[in-house]
Order: C-alpha cells, then structure tokens, then sequence
C-alpha cells in the first residue's frame, strides 16, 4: 500500500520512514511539528500539493524572499523540496566554543541544497512560515557555517 502525502514525497525511499508517523495519519505533523506543505493543503482545501494551484504560490514567494538577501556567490533558488527538520538542524560552532541550533528537528520545512562552483562545500536553504536560514557545509553537513538567519515578513499585517 502506498502512503500518501502532502508533498508527493516516496515515502518508501525516505530513510525516516521507520520513524516517520505518515503526513495523513497525523495531520501533516509527521515529525510531531509543523509542515508549510500540509499547513497550505489544510487552507487551500486540498488533499495534496499536485492538486492545489497555491503550491507554486508558496514556493515561488519563499524562493523570491530567498534569492532577494541576495548572498555573494550563491547561485539562484529555482526549486524548493520538503526537507525534515532532523537532516536540515546542524549544530553550528559559536565563539565561544559551544555550539547552537536555530531550526527545529520535529518540523518539516522547504529548502534545497546548491553547489558552489570550485568548492566542496554546498550552500543549504531551508524555510518556514517564520524564517529563512541559509548556511554552508561541506559533504554530509560537515563543518557547518551560518551564513544568513533571516525572520520572515508577517503576510498578515494589513496597511489601510
């Protein structure tokens, strides 16, 4: 039988799947926190991201506000994937010698990966409804380093 989900993702080919709850089965909380992809099917009204013409919407407005902190040599965003909290929450070293993570391991967000021409390392992206953090690091999400932590504008707010 095949799960379904709110992003369309495999969830056969999801090394998570052991632990993962199922997006219908929770409600689009997986993880146990919150998914921007099931949180848009939820106001939009339907059962998945290839139903709903918003999805575009939603990517598109978080790939804007992206490629608008316009970071030196990143190249643009053009696509964003459902990325789980717990491969996108690195711990990134501090000054004083501790370390700190700014994303939580529970939620589901949107993000990607980009390669940086000549390097080894890659910048990460990954959003939510509430901020844009944007980082370096090398092969397996080694010797993170922060780049950009940005809160997101409220949508919400009217101007009369």
């Amino acid at each position: 039988m095949k799960s379904r989900t709110f992003c369309g993702a495999d969830c056969k080919k999801c090394p998570l799947s052991v632990v993962c709850k199922g997006c219908m089965k929770t409600g689009g909380r997986p993880f146990g926190g919150t998914c921007m992809i099931s949180k848009c099917c939820k106001e939009t009204g339907v059962s998945s991201c290839k139903d709903c013409p918003e999805r575009c919407e939603l990517r598109n407005q978080l790939m804007e506000e992206i490629n608008e902190l316009h970071i030196g040599g990143m190249p643009p965003v053009t696509e964003l994937f459902a990325l789980a909290g717990t491969f996108v929450n690195l711990e990134y070293p501090q000054e004083d010698g501790t370390t700190k993570t700014y994303l939580d391991s529970k939620k589901v967000y949107l993000g990607t990966q980009l390669h940086i021409e000549g390097s080894t390392r890659v910048y990460a992206v990954a959003a939510d409804e509430d901020q844009i953090l944007v980082c370096t690091y090398e092969e397996g999400g080694k010797n993170p380093q922060l780049i950009s932590l940005t809160q997101r504008a409220d949508d919400e707010e009217d101007t009369e």
